[in-house]
């Protein structure tokens, strides 16, 4: 597999990673797909419980993921750290709105009738994240998804994917399921899994993340939140 190289903000090659194949990106969307009635079927309590460790750890390895930043994309520490301090607070957030599906119940127009509304898990979802926040774009993306008892395929920035990588890491000693959680540097071939894909999350230009096809073929229709 070719290596992508990631030189942070001198002139020295850092790191070099796995650039994944096309290929690669539709392996990791099966294997999420793989899972996902699994993951959809754990109790919202057991979700919750996985993304508060994921925030602690998130926690303990802040000074950490916080120099890896700095390192692979030049933000000043100070700076890299409050991004990880406040990324890491989407995990805790969305940790205790796991445990919240409340539903609906309300009496129809006619009055005649009641409708029970319930909330359930869209699917594997694509996240695309860009080069200058590799951090909070992460888990701001994923909090919600594994919440609501999403997997999810991440697509970070080429020039960023430490900090994904590290995530990955820690979620998996968080307890994520293997599958759950997957990753792949190319998101162009995903668009040919539009039936497996159902949720598109991104921020940033299109360009970037190779997502239009992708979000053209999970849904009917765009909504920019």
């Amino acid at each position: 597999t070719p290596a992508l190289a990631t030189r942070g903000f001198g002139e020295d090659q850092f790191r070099e990673v796995a650039d994944a194949a096309e290929e690669d990106g539709v392996t990791a969307l099966d294997a999420a797909v793989a899972v996902q009635s699994d993951w959809a079927a754990t109790p919202p309590r057991e979700r919750s419980d996985i993304l508060r460790r994921a925030f602690d750890l998130v926690q303990e390895r802040r000074g950490d993921l916080a120099l890896l930043m700095t390192l692979e994309m030049g933000k000043p520490f100070a700076e890299a750290l409050g991004e990880v301090t406040y990324g890491g607070e989407f995990l805790r957030w969305f940790s205790e709105e796991a445990v919240r599906h409340y539903g609906r119940y309300a009496d129809t127009p006619e009055g005649n009738l009641r409708m029970v509304v319930r909330h359930k898990p869209v699917g594997p979802a694509l996240l695309i994240t860009p080069w200058n926040f590799p951090n909070a774009m992460i888990t701001r993306k994923c909090g919600p998804a594994l919440a609501v008892g999403c997997g999810f395929v991440a697509r970070p920035a080429a020039e960023t994917p430490l900090s994904a990588l590290a995530l990955a890491v820690l979620g998996e000693r968080a307890g994520l399921p293997k599958g759950t959680q997957r990753g792949s540097f190319r998101a162009g071939s995903l668009g040919s899994h539009g039936a497996a894909l159902t949720l598109v999350l991104t921020c940033g230009g299109q360009r970037r993340g190779q997502g239009e096809n992708c979000m053209k073929l999970a849904s009917w229709e765009w909504r920019w939140v």
